[in-house]
């Protein structure tokens, strides 16, 4: 009965954020009519700009546009992008690989990094791992990434001209794949020193260490599970952006991936492509939380 409850809760959000979703890109300044009659250099004449808006559908009223947009994209037809004429979701669909590959490592390797962090801060107490990780979240937290890449690009390409950055392809995803773990790391690696001190206060440890069992050890074998559950309670929204949520790593490391893809879309007043990808985005947001939550109920299940 939950799981009909869950699913007929995200169906219900789907259609309710899809008019939501198409509003809010119709309010969008400027139109696409007037973008590719700048960009083909032709003159604003109303034949033209009559043509265009019944070539796109643009002249219906927006109840219709709306029902029509949405009734083919439930059946797998996305529309064509206004500017280059390609199906919207093949489009999607060919950049998303790269976007997964540097979103999804970097924030599986920025978890496992804070988790193991947050460990060994726990572990001591005002120790070196516990100034580290205190260091490294305000640092994340007050320097941008797109700063900290910029400064990491110079000093690569141009200071020390180690390797060309642009011109390597595999370098660049590894190196954006690296900001996305080390902002997912700054984020919680202190939350995760919070959970293990929690778990260390708890009777079963605290009974153990006077025991003469090593704090280290004990965290470690029997703190791991409730610290999973922890994390992946608190990462769970991060992988739900890794698809458009690296725009910034994208764009700096002039990856072709889905969020320069939609940079250069939202430019072009590309509604098609706005649209299904915030719907799309919604699809893939409800997958994760799908998944999250049943690697979540069988590690509290292997708690009993």
């Amino acid at each position: 009965m939950n799981t009909l409850k869950e699913i007929l809760k995200w169906l219900v959000g789907f259609f309710i954020l899809s008019l939501v979703f198409f509003i809010l890109v119709r309010m969008i300044p400027g139109n696409p009519v007037d973008r590719l009659l700048d960009c083909y250099q032709l003159p604003r004449t109303e034949a033209n700009v009559a043509f265009l808006k019944k070539s796109f559908g643009l002249d219906k009223p927006l109840l219709e546009q709306y029902r029509y947009w949405i009734s083919h994209f439930v059946q797998g037809d996305w529309g064509r992008s206004y500017v280059t004429g390609r199906e919207v979701r093949a489009e999607l669909f060919k950049r998303m690989p790269l976007s997964l590959s540097i979103g999804l490592g970097g924030v599986c390797l920025g978890g496992v990094l804070a988790f193991f962090l947050g460990y060994l801060a726990a572990c001591r107490p005002r120790g070196f791992w516990d100034k580290f990780t205190r260091f490294l979240t305000v640092f994340v937290q007050s320097v941008p990434t797109f700063m900290l890449a910029v400064f990491v690009i110079y000093l690569l390409s141009v200071k020390y001209q180690i390797v060309k950055v642009y011109s390597n392809y595999y370098l660049s995803i590894f190196l954006a794949m690296l900001f996305v773990a080390l902002q997912t790391t700054g984020d919680l690696c202190r939350l995760m020193r919070s959970h293990f001190l929690e778990i260390k206060k708890t009777p079963y440890i605290y009974f153990s260490r006077c025991r003469g069992f090593r704090t280290e050890g004990l965290l470690l074998r029997d703190g791991a599970r409730p610290a999973c559950i922890a994390l992946l309670s608190s990462i769970v929204s991060r992988f739900s952006w890794v698809i458009g949520g690296t725009s910034v790593v994208e764009f700096l490391f002039a990856l072709p991936g889905v969020s320069l893809f939609l940079i250069q879309s939202t430019a072009a007043k590309d509604y098609n492509i706005i649209q299904s990808y915030l719907l799309f985005i919604f699809l893939w947001m409800a997958l994760v939380h799908l998944i999250f939550n049943g690697i979540i109920y069988l590690l509290k299940g292997g708690l009993r």
